[in-house]
């Protein structure tokens, strides 16, 4: 089916009651009254009439002459040329998505459905014969034979629209007539989302399993270690945790001597209270049950007055003491050494005893 509008031709290829292949193109009426105008050198306005007139509307008598004009048939014949050729490029990618199959018959529509000369132009493309659409039954007796094909395309989009849910929707809103608040948008993607959703939940339920079995493993490794540990301090598992560390802290009892404030918090504390832009390189830290031995190196000796002030100002370093600041060799540098006695852990006036 070819359709011949003002501005636009659209070609439809039917197979078996079904759309195969359906294209638009720029072409149309305009374009072919655009070309009598200019080859016969009148307005526009009278092309549009002389091609009306080609089709059986009447014609003004100053255009009589220009009708008659063989420039005028010749004028058509190649105006029409860029329609066979879209023709016959429609035709060439339909048969190029499946096997060779002759086209039976060849419809014409639109405005120019009934355009002398157009089924001979178009009638070498096709392999059956070219004519216009007729319609049938009631249809046929309301609207006059020579009128269908310019009402193909409204009757087309009326019949579509009677068929309700059983086709998809038509939205010829273009531009500036778009309209874009439905949902139409979204038909095709809800599926989509619906998959992603999906995923989405097995995916959370799944980490979650995996989260939860790597704790619990972590959990009985924790548990191991507690019991290897009370096995070897108190000679026996106990499965409470709180019940365990009670019994760890229990007094007069040989785990009594357990301090609760361990190297690394001593070290954290003796991190926090150094000096602000004060440049100390600890060569050697000793942490003991009771004591803090440290020894370095230091840009200028009252550095290290500085370092004994300030971990005087803790609550595990508060009796801190200078060793000493030497320079060494030829080095612009001072060797130190300070020590502090351990305020902070428990039992840390029982001497001879470390961690």
């Amino acid at each position: 089916i070819v359709d011949v509008g003002s501005e636009r031709t659209s070609f439809c290829v039917v197979s078996g009651g079904s759309c195969e292949a359906a294209r638009t193109v720029a072409f149309g009426g305009g374009h072919l009254a655009r070309a009598l105008a200019r080859e016969l050198s009148v307005t526009e306005e009278q092309g549009e009439a002389l091609l009306a007139a080609s089709l059986g509307a009447p014609l003004p008598e100053d255009l009589a002459a220009k009708a008659s004009d063989p420039l005028a048939t010749d004028t058509l014949r190649r105006a029409l040329v860029p329609l066979v050729r879209e023709l016959r490029a429609t035709l060439r990618a339909w048969r190029a998505r499946g096997p060779a199959r002759p086209i039976a018959g060849l419809l014409l529509a639109g405005e120019l459905g009934r355009l002398p000369g157009l089924p001979e132009l178009l009638g070498a493309e096709v392999e059956g014969p070219v004519s216009p659409l007729a319609l049938a039954g009631p249809a046929a007796d309301g609207i006059p034979a020579r009128e269908v094909p310019g009402y193909t395309l409204a009757l087309s989009l009326a019949l579509r629209g009677q068929l309700g849910g059983r086709a998809g929707r038509l939205n010829l809103r273009r531009g500036d007539l778009a309209y874009t608040r439905d949902f139409e948008h979204l038909k095709g993607r809800i599926l989509r989302l619906g998959v992603q959703a999906a995923l989405v939940v097995v995916l959370a339920i799944v980490g979650a399993g995996v989260q939860a079995w790597a704790l619990s493993r972590q959990e009985a490794a924790l548990d191991r270690a507690l019991c290897e540990a009370e096995q070897k301090i108190l000679g026996k598992c106990i499965d409470n945790y709180e019940v365990a560390v009670q019994t760890l802290k229990g007094r007069g009892t040989a785990t009594a001597a357990i301090p609760k404030v361990t190297a690394v918090e001593v070290l954290a504390e003796l991190t926090d209270k150094l000096p602000e832009g004060v440049q100390l390189r600890f060569d050697r830290v000793e942490i003991t049950r009771d004591k803090l031995h440290v020894q370095g190196t230091t840009e200028a000796a009252e550095n290290v007055d500085k370092l004994v002030s300030s971990l005087r100002g803790s609550r595990c370093f508060g009796d801190a003491r200078s060793g000493g600041a030497r320079r060494r060799g030829a080095e612009a540098k001072f060797e130190f050494s300070a020590d502090a006695s351990l305020t902070c852990v428990e039992g840390a006036h029982e001497p001879g005893r470390r961690p």
